[in-house]
């Protein structure tokens, strides 16, 4: 029975479909009675690709022409696509009707008409994954080396489809009640992820409680090989638990700790003397370069791609969470390393994470003058079957290649830091190593959720305990302080601005160099109006000295901020944002960004920006607070200002700080100048909040943020202030 015969889980089948589209394997179409119709040409079954795999939403002729014809110029594109349009109609022909739904703009797959084999596999649920029969060939194997975007679109395709298996089998495995069925889905996410230690540990128990010690030893030495060829590691101690109990019971052996056979459950190992003789690996992980010949032949543009690779290299390397590989590196392990492990972190070809990129001329339109160079990047990590971790796709001046890599690197070491943050998710918080206490710091302070704040700041104290003087660990504890300290209020918040500046000024002398650094520590004391002289003085020698890094801009913004700039404040951030739309920066100063629209009289932007922000971190008072000036502002100016809206975003932050009143709202930016406190105070009159006492000091929640951050959070950690703090295993 083909696969199309089966009955897509969760949707009933239509009995109008007359074309049968798949794409598992290589690109195919058949009619009802199995007779192929399938187009002959490689861009012909692509576009037919292209269109199956959009979710039936419309494709527009501009992104079609864009993945197809990727080096011809717009119009050569466009007719291109007309005459492919032509031929995928002339072949499909003998269904006798229109299953594209051709538009002027765009085009789609009709829904009822066409059926797309791994639409099974995408809208699967975790009830009925597993009865979907197991993937044995590549997605649209076929469609390989046609055109360079469709190259990177197949790459993301499949990513998708990869990324969507792997999550949906690992949620079968929580779901499943029968244990051959969790067996089953366990055994299904190792087939892609073979790094999946929630899946080994399945896998272990589940053939431990069938009494099958035999393949459970087996399947131990399997993870075991598995980690170590990969990371030159063991895995995590809870899996390191079981396997162990799996060898005692095998030879009869006590151990020391109770086995997690019986119950399941997830309990790092008690037995720490293993932990502490392990040192801290120097990095997360490794990273290789490769890059494609430029399409021209042009001697300039090889050159500029091998300079481009060494400037991210250069750049990967001073953030010291990366073992950067040299972009020219042989094969081999180089002569120098002094140990199986740094020979194999050193060996490009043994790299984790691979950053590919290719450079080439950009076709000449209006937005792209001729000379304008485009450059194609993307990072996969190797130990995943190159599953696509970051890409993109940017036009420029020579002229600007400078501030474009700076903004690429920062986002690659932004992007593998989650990706490996995700990879020890699993773990406990005993069981991870310093660096890895700091990623997953870094990726809590990502959600934007004040609730998780104390967690990442009581996982960098004790790793900072263990690593004082690592770069990465400074960098992001001194980030996380300035963003606890943006939802903080007086007393707390100096103390978080003051713990910021003392591990940003430590990062500083440890790497003299470091551009974020700088920014941090420059943004820090501004915030300070003691300190404010410095830090203007610091941010104006880092944009005379680096003016050609992206990250520069945003502390040029924040120095034109606090000199009352507040106009060109926004230009130098809008143009930031524009030129980097997806920047995790732009996340992380999110409430930097509402501030600067707002006194740049951009009440309208604010607005927009806050509301955006809110909906996924609705309980920062930071951004609630300049939310509620911006409505204000609009109201007051005649602008469309919503009183309802006004009044719910007062409620919350009524619920979320009961004491609040507009004076200590003011006293937060007391390091602007005087212009824009007074705006800042005669805007919030005019939204209902209470002006309260004009003092510094305490105010109600003052002790409730006290207790928050010497409280004990969901780590099982106590805060840095609480004596006897509870130290993890791996960092005592």
């Amino acid at each position: 029975m083909a696969l199309f015969d089966l009955a897509k889980p969760g949707l009933r089948k239509s009995d109008a479909a007359i074309l049968r589209v798949e794409l598992l394997g290589a690109t195919a179409a058949h009619m009802l009675d199995g007779t192929t119709i399938t187009p002959t040409g490689a861009k012909t079954r692509g576009l037919l690709a292209i269109l199956a795999m959009s979710d039936r939403r419309p494709v527009s002729r501009r992104a079609l022409a864009n993945l197809l014809w990727s080096r011809r110029s717009d119009e050569q594109a466009r007719a291109s696509l007309r005459q492919e349009i032509h031929r995928l109609a002339d072949a499909l022909s003998p269904l006798g009707a229109d299953v594209i739904d051709v538009q002027r703009h765009a085009l789609a797959l009709k829904p009822v008409l066409t059926t797309v084999d791994v639409e099974r596999y995408l809208n699967a649920t975790p009830q009925n994954v597993l009865k979907l029969p197991e993937i044995s060939g590549t997605l649209l194997s076929d469609l390989s080396n046609v055109d360079p975007a469709l190259d990177e679109w197949l790459s993301q395709q499949r990513t998708r489809l990869h990324q969507h298996l792997i999550a949906t089998f690992e949620q079968a495995m929580l779901y499943q009640s029968d244990p051959e069925l969790r067996l089953t889905a366990a055994t299904r996410v190792l087939k892609f992820d073979r790094l999946n230690e929630n899946a080994w540990k399945t896998v272990l128990r589940e053939l431990a409680r069938r009494n099958d010690g035999g393949s459970a030893l087996v399947a131990a030495e399997e993870c075991l090989s598995a980690f170590r060829d990969a990371l030159g590691a063991e895995p995590g101690a809870a899996t390191m638990a079981i396997i162990s109990d799996l060898k005692a019971a095998r030879g009869g052996s006590p151990q020391p700790h109770s086995s997690p056979l019986a119950s399941g459950a997830n309990v790092p190992s008690t037995n720490a003397d293993s932990a502490l003789s392990t040192p801290t690996p120097p990095y997360v992980a490794s990273i290789a370069f490769t890059s494609a010949k430029p399409r021209q032949d042009n001697d300039d543009l090889r050159e500029v791609s091998e300079d481009i690779a060494e400037s991210i290299a250069t750049g990967l390397a001073q953030f010291s969470l990366l073992g950067v590989v040299p972009p020219n590196a042989n094969d081999g392990p180089t002569p120098h390393a002094n140990s199986a492990r740094e020979s194999k972190r050193q060996d490009a070809s043994d790299a984790d994470f691979l950053v590919e990129h290719r450079l080439q001329l950009a076709s000449t339109t209006a937005s792209a003058p001729d000379g304008t160079l485009r450059l194609l990047v993307r990072v996969t990590d190797r130990r995943r079957g190159g599953v696509i971790v970051w890409a993109t796709r940017v036009d420029f001046a020579q002229s600007a290649i400078d501030s474009y890599v700076s903004g690429i690197v920062t986002e690659i070491v932004w992007r593998v830091a989650l990706a490996e943050a995700r990879s020890v998710a699993s773990r406990t918080a005993d069981e991870l190593q310093p660096l890895q206490a700091g990623l997953r710091a870094l990726a809590l302070m990502t959600r934007g959720d004040p609730s998780v704040y104390t967690e990442a700041s009581n996982l960098l104290h004790h790793a900072l305990l263990h690593e004082p003087d690592h770069p990465f660990l400074l960098l992001v504890s001194g980030l996380t302080s300035l963003l606890q300290s943006c939802e903080q209020w007086d007393t707390v918040r100096e103390q978080s601005l003051k713990r910021g500046v003392e591990v940003t000024r430590r990062l500083l002398q440890v790497a003299p160099d470091s551009i974020s650094g700088k920014m941090l520590l420059g943004r820090l004391l501004l915030t300070m109006s003691r300190e404010q002289t410095y830090g203007l003085a610091l941010l104006e020698e880092l944009t005379s000295k680096a003016a050609g890094v992206d990250l520069v801009a945003i502390g040029e913004a924040y120095r034109r901020l606090a000199q009352g700039q507040f106009a060109e404040a926004f230009e130098v951030m809008a143009e930031f944002q524009t030129r980097h739309a997806t920047h995790p920066f732009t996340e992380l100063v999110d409430s930097d960004i509402l501030l600067i629209d707002l006194l740049a009289g951009r009440f309208q932007e604010a607005a927009s920006w806050a509301r955006a922000r809110l909906s996924v971190t609705p309980t920062r008072t930071s951004l609630l607070l300049l939310h509620l000036a911006a409505l204000a502002s609009l109201n007051a100016t005649g602008g469309a200002a919503n009183s309802d809206e006004m009044q719910d975003v007062t409620e919350r932050l009524f619920l979320i700080k009961p004491d609040i009143c507009i004076n200590a709202a003011v006293r937060r930016y007391t390091h602007l100048p005087e212009a824009a406190r007074s705006f800042l105070k005669e805007a919030l009159q005019g939204s209902g909040l209470p002006m309260g006492l004009d003092l510094p000091g305490l105010t109600q929640s003052d002790a409730a943020d006290s207790r928050v951050l010497g409280g004990v959070t969901a780590t099982g950690y106590e805060g840095p202030s609480q004596a006897g703090a509870v130290v993890p295993q791996q960092m005592r």
